[in-house]
């Protein structure tokens, strides 16, 4: 399996972030539509500073969202 662009882009700012190996493979299963990913690389890049659990529960909310 090939990652696209902004998989490449998320799974190196997850790591940057400081994000356990184990929780980024979650979070990039279950941002598996590029329009989620996105809007997770724009929340990610908006904040300095955030503890592992706030982006799983970010990429929870964002993955689960029923609007998009």
């Amino acid at each position: 399996m090939e990652f696209t662009d902004w998989q490449r882009e998320l799974l190196s700012l997850l790591a940057e972030k400081g994000l356990p190996r184990e929780d980024i493979f979650s979070v990039m299963l279950v941002l598996t539509k590029e329009e989620k990913g996105r809007k997770m690389l724009s929340f990610l890049r908006e904040r300095d500073s955030l503890s592992p659990d706030e982006i799983c529960e970010a990429a929870g909310s964002i993955a689960f969202e029923e609007n998009t």
